[in-house]
């Protein structure tokens, strides 16, 4: 299971995930305690990943977006005088996509 959430509500989920299953943080911010967790339910968790942009990556993603190859998942869109609803949104933790705010 890969969780592109703060580390803090993957082991707060740790119930969900089944024995010997992979937790993959980006960030880490685990303890002691979440690994010894970890550990009892068998889980292998990669807490350290270093994610490097590329600019060559970067140009295929972006051709890709206006192609319509990939199309990003927005889940709301908000006014800039809307900022503060925008970051409750996301602290709902049940956002599925992108939240925007525009400009």
């Amino acid at each position: 299971m890969f969780w592109k959430l703060l580390a803090v509500k993957i082991f707060r989920n740790l119930f969900r995930f089944k024995p010997y299953g992979t937790i993959v943080a980006l960030p880490s911010g685990h303890t002691s305690e979440d690994e010894r967790l970890a550990h009892e339910k068998n889980l292998h968790a990669c807490y350290f990943m270093s994610v490097y942009s590329s600019g060559r990556d970067m140009q295929k993603i972006a051709s890709l977006l206006e192609k319509g190859i990939i199309k990003p998942h927005i889940s709301h869109v908000f006014a800039f005088n809307e900022i503060a609803k925008a970051h409750d949104q996301i602290e709902t933790g049940r956002t599925i996509g992108k939240v925007v705010v525009e400009l």
